[in-house]
């Protein structure tokens, strides 16, 4: 509900503005996944969508990549620390698909700025994805424990083909 209001109270009556807006309704988002701790899954997953759909619902005159950034690497730790807390694989894992998707976005925007903020948010997500798929699951593991994780060696995979596909989009070919 407060996040219908803030949205209407910035798209329908125009009483606030957009840096407020999206502001707002990240820290909705953000503080409805972490009302899920309390109050289950669904919830989680209803805070995510809000959360990564924001940007979109935020018209500027003059996009910046950068806030877009910095928001998502925000929404994404915190989704991260969730499903962390909770033991809930498929909050990271769709915290993980929104991130790349996100990241695909910034990729094909071509503004000015979007290049360079696509491949540093690309370093960026691919650092948490390997750190909370492939690293932290392990940690204190002994080598007995240790094994071949098929879902830590497919994010291992998309990560690599993420990286190539930064790399590509950055030259001139």
């Amino acid at each position: 509900g407060l996040f219908g209001s803030v949205y209407a109270a910035h798209a329908l009556y125009e009483f606030i503005g957009p840096a407020f807006t999206f502001v707002a309704l990240g820290v909705i988002g953000v503080a409805t996944m972490f009302a899920a701790a309390l109050h289950g899954p669904m919830l989680a997953g209803v805070g995510l969508i809000g959360a990564l759909a924001t940007p979109l619902l935020i018209t500027s005159s003059k996009p910046a990549p950068w806030p877009v950034v910095i928001y998502v690497t925000v929404v994404c730790i915190a989704a991260y620390a969730l499903a962390r807390l909770r033991r809930w694989l498929w909050l990271a894992l769709a915290s993980a698909v929104g991130a790349g998707l996100w990241g695909l976005a910034l990729m094909t925007h071509g503004g000015e700025g979007f290049d360079q903020a696509s491949q540093i948010y690309g370093v960026i997500h691919v650092a948490l994805a390997l750190f909370i798929f492939c690293y932290e699951p392990w940690r204190g593991a002994n080598e007995e424990e240790a094994k071949l994780d098929p879902l830590a060696s497919f994010i291992s995979l998309a990560a690599g083909l993420f990286a190539v596909l930064l790399i590509w989009n950055g030259t001139d070919a």
